[in-house]
């Protein structure tokens, strides 16, 4: 009443209700009726216009700051208590494991890590400082594998070893006469005869693994890539790597690197995520990807690192880098020793089907094979729990779904024509954590963390620092950018 008798008679809103607006408002920011009674009326007036005009927009604008403002404060707080509870690691990991920085890839670290205290995990930007045009041995044409602010200077090229060269030649003959086929297929399309019969003949034939992807998704994507690799099994391939010459390609790129630019490059990544020792006697590095049917964005959930494509190949090129004997000698003389029993190996993890690829396991000596077979049984453990909760954002699945059965529903999703989008979630990441493993190891971060490896020992002048950032923050902004 007091409010109302105050407010002069002019347009807009009656007394009543701009006094019972501002009533509302005075009881929501704890203001008395005596803190009202000491306003004159201009102050009075500027507060109802301030309230009047905090619309729609502006409140969306204000909690998506609260919003922020709250998961920073929870994420500190959980990084400040989580340290005085966490210890560096005191001896050398069986097993080491060097992953993208990708949101994604924090759960499944942290799954692989408590498994046990003998694997340690490290991040990095995807690409693994291994700026290279790549032509896999059924591209058609190279792709740039690095962030998309950098321009490649190097070429790799995937090719048969000895053994398989007359099944390739054979495999391209047959892909070859497949692609012309479809083009006559596209061109008859167009006519009226024939275009009818296609219609007819070839819809009735499509429609029976267009239903059975929306029935059975798991059992058709199985289906399929097991005829796949029946059908067209490319044999053992291998990376050109090294470069011979000097003489540049035609696009004016450099086929393959040198041994000193190998070496230059696994020192920075060993450098960059503090393996300067302790270096396990296997180290898995792996780059990721994602695998799925009827997704419009798929491009944005491969590796942001490597500018939209799939980290697999990189990986691997670093893993031979690192395993090359001359390399590891050129790196000795600088200080920076690799133990004689250490052994590297590049892999890919899928993302949306939760898997993962190892790349050259026939290169991997006998004396490393149970260390290789124990690394994979661990990540078929880690990959199942990993899938065990990513499923509890998913609507159609139990929040009491076993690990294995996530894993099996995680794959269906891959495969099913009715998703748009499988992994649901890699969009929510809010923050980039750079500092030592120990510090975050065993921490949940919920998916929503850039995990990139440092150590400020040996970097008083902070240049590791300097370029990690240099290396990080055009990938972190490049993900972000891609939604």
């Amino acid at each position: 009443t007091e409010l109302r008798d105050r407010y002069p008679p002019h347009r807009g809103p009656g007394s009543v209700a701009r006094a019972f607006l501002l009533c509302q408002v005075a009881q929501l920011v704890g203001l008395t009726a005596a803190d009202i009674r000491g306003l004159d009326e201009d102050e009075l007036l500027r507060f109802e216009r301030t309230v009047q005009g905090f619309d729609a927009i502006s409140r969306r604008r204000l909690f998506h700051l609260a919003y922020e403002r709250r998961h920073r404060i929870v994420t500190l707080d959980a990084l400040a208590a989580h340290e005085a509870a966490t210890a560096p690691p005191a001896a050398r990991p069986a097993v080491q494991v060097v992953c993208c920085m990708d949101d994604r890839c924090e759960s499944f670290r942290r799954q692989l890590e408590e498994l046990g205290p003998a694997t340690e995990t490290l991040g990095a930007a995807g690409f693994f400082f291994v700026p290279m045009y790549y032509h896999g041995i059924d591209d058609w044409h190279a792709t740039p594998l690095c962030p998309i602010a950098m321009r490649p200077r190097h070429t790799v090229v995937e090719l048969p070893v000895e053994q398989a060269a007359g099944h390739n030649r054979l495999r391209q003959a047959v892909r070859r006469a497949v692609g012309r086929l479809r083009g006559v297929v596209s061109s008859g399309n167009r006519t009226l005869l024939a275009g009818g019969l296609l219609a007819a003949v070839g819809g009735a034939i499509a429609a029976v693994p267009l239903v059975a992807r929306v029935v059975f998704p798991r059992f058709t994507g199985r289906l399929a890539r097991t005829t796949s690799e029946l059908g067209s099994q490319r044999g053992g391939t291998r990376l050109l790597l090294e470069r011979n010459d000097d003489v540049p390609l035609h696009d004016g790129t450099w086929p393959g690197f040198t041994v000193d630019e190998m070496a230059g490059i696994v020192r920075r990544l060993l450098e960059d995520v503090g393996l300067r020792g302790g270096i396990a006697r296997l180290v898995a590095v792996l780059g990721h990807g994602s695998t799925s049917l009827n997704n419009p964005h798929e491009r944005a959930y491969d590796c942001g690192a490597c500018g939209g494509g799939r980290g697999g190949p990189n990986a691997r090129a670093f893993a031979s880098m690192a395993n090359d004997p001359r390399v590891r000698r050129r790196l000795a003389v600088e200080g920076l020793s690799i133990p004689a029993d250490t052994v590297f190996i590049g892999g890919m993890q899928d993302t949306c089907s939760n898997a993962i690829v190892l790349y050259d396991r026939d290169r991997v000596p006998q004396t490393h094979r149970a260390d290789l077979a124990a690394f994979e049984a661990a990540c078929r453990r880690a990959l199942a729990a990993d899938a065990q909760e990513r499923c509890r954002r998913f609507d159609s699945v139990p929040l009491d779904v076993t690990a294995d059965e996530a894993l099996r529903r995680v794959e269906g999703r891959a495969s099913d024509l009715a998703q748009v989008r499988p992994e649901l979630g890699h969009a929510t990441n809010g923050v980039c954590v750079i500092g030592r493993r120990w510090r975050t190891r065993g921490l949940f971060l919920d998916r929503r963390a850039f995990l990139v490896s440092y150590d400020p020992d040996g970097d008083a002048d902070g240049e590791l620092l300097v370029r990690t950032l240099a290396a990080v923050a055009p990938v972190a902004a490049g993900i972000n950018l891609a939604y």
